[in-house]
């Protein structure tokens, strides 16, 4: 809850696309906004996509093989294919209409997804009141092996984290969204509720027919649960699960591609992402660069750990963006005048709790720790190297070579943000230039950026 309020005020306080990147650089923390931009777009955002991609491609498989009696080897290969097979056509979706297209494909695999969830939740309901399945309710199964340890209980904040992820996709979309204000809160807490109400009815229908350790052996729970109860139907249940995670795919791809585009408008990356299609409103090269690292991760063995290791790096963003919030209020830094704003005992609280999340795992999982300040640290000093030693005359012949073939590739522009309307602040707030008499929110204009 304390995120999704925090996440509201900063997204209609800094009306601007790019999520934490945005938020950042809005109060000047360039070095901390350009080393966790780096981090995220190269490590965490492409193995998340990377394993998403591979799951789909998994659970088809899953649901083709009492038909195709596939080896190992053409399983494994079966999968990429599927999986990349995915990706690149959710690619061309976003490249091409968002509006038409993508937003709409989100739409029918959310109903989709409640239907899905509606057969379970009703099949086991019906398991507990007509069978009288209670049994994992009772004398103690539902917590037994619960353990309350410092490291566990991290652990398990993680996965909860995890699993209501999600509440800050606009945030890296604010300037493709309208009536932000009234769209955003309605989206994050429905969303929220929602969630809350899906997961805990699910979780009773799994309860209710399958016991916490079959829970944990299972690899795919919603297939071991069919295959109690619902007989032959089991089968297609691997194969409603991975077209289900279509849409965590697509959201996956607008949001890091934004993400990607938001930190180029700004100079800090390559400037041929900072092209955008005027007509179809995408960043067209972003979508394809995110996509293609996200294949390429698909062949490392690690990815899986890899996010784990980030996951320190990632809360560490955490901390600084919600210092961000509180150094705003603090200040008293003009922000959009219709922005929502909470107790500042809200961010404070979270602040806490998510400097908590990074110390404790230094004592329990102290490798985890070293590689997740350890790229973040990396690419601080790559921010400064490059701020004393940019332009070098290679790199940029190459930043505007490629520049100008993906515009001609893609038929994009480059978009930067307008010096006018920047909602950016001086070391002095008052001093704060406005336009119209109140911050604006930020314009697309075509200029020469530099990387």
């Amino acid at each position: 809850m304390l995120c999704f309020y925090v996440y509201i005020e900063l997204g209609t306080s800094i009306r601007e696309s790019g999520g934490e990147f945005a938020y950042l650089s809005y109060v000047r923390w360039h070095p901390f906004a350009f080393a966790f931009l780096w981090s995220s777009t190269l490590i965490t955002s492409s193995c998340s996509c990377a394993i998403l991609t591979i799951t789909f491609g998994q659970y088809i498989v899953e649901a083709i093989q009492p038909i195709a009696c596939l080896s190992p080897s053409q399983r494994a290969i079966a999968t990429k294919l599927f999986g990349f097979s995915l990706l690149l056509l959710i690619m061309f979706v976003n490249m091409y209409s968002l509006k038409k297209y993508a937003g709409r494909i989100q739409i029918v695999i959310a109903i989709a997804k409640l239907l899905s969830v509606g057969i379970i939740v009703v099949t086991g309901f019906y398991f507990i009141i007509f069978k009288g399945r209670i049994e994992n309710f009772t004398n103690g199964n539902f917590f037994n092996g619960t353990q309350l340890s410092p490291s566990s209980v991290v652990l398990s904040i993680y996965g909860g984290v995890w699993a209501y992820s999600g509440y800050d996709v606009l945030n890296y979309g604010a300037e493709d969204i309208k009536h932000y204000k009234r769209t955003l809160p309605i989206a994050v807490i429905g969303g929220l509720f929602l969630c809350v109400i899906i997961y805990l009815l699910t979780n009773i229908a799994y309860f209710a027919i399958l016991s916490p350790s079959e829970m944990l052996e299972s690899e795919a729970v919603a297939t071991t649960f069919c295959q109690k109860t619902l007989g032959d139907f089991s089968y297609a249940m691997p194969a409603i699960v991975g077209i289900l995670m279509t849409g965590t795919i697509n959201s996956d791809v607008f949001m890091f591609s934004r993400f990607m585009f938001a930190g180029a408008r700004r100079g800090n990356m390559p400037t041929c992402w900072a092209l955008i299609n005027e007509e179809a409103e995408s960043p067209r090269v972003t979508v394809l660069f995110h996509s293609l690292f996200a294949i390429c991760f698909s062949f490392i063995g690690v990815v899986d750990q890899l996010i784990q290791y980030m996951i320190v790096c990632g809360m560490l963003q955490q901390c600084f963006v919600v210092s961000a919030i509180i150094y705003i209020r603090l200040r008293k830094i003009p922000v959009h005048k219709d922005a929502i704003k909470f107790p500042l005992i809200v961010p404070m609280t979270l602040l806490v709790i998510s400097a908590a999340l990074v110390v404790i795992p230094c004592w329990t999982d102290w490798r985890a720790a070293v590689v997740g300040f350890g790229v973040a640290l990396f690419w601080l000093v790559v921010y400064f190297v490059r701020k004393w030693t940019w332009p070098i005359a290679p790199l940029a012949y190459i930043n505007d070579l490629t520049t100008r073939f993906f515009q001609l590739v893609f038929w994009c522009v480059v978009a930067t943000l307008n010096n006018d309307a920047q909602e950016e602040f001086t070391a002095n707030s008052q001093d704060q230039t406005k336009v119209d008499g109140q911050l604006s929110t930020p314009r697309l204009t075509t200029a020469t950026n530099e990387f």
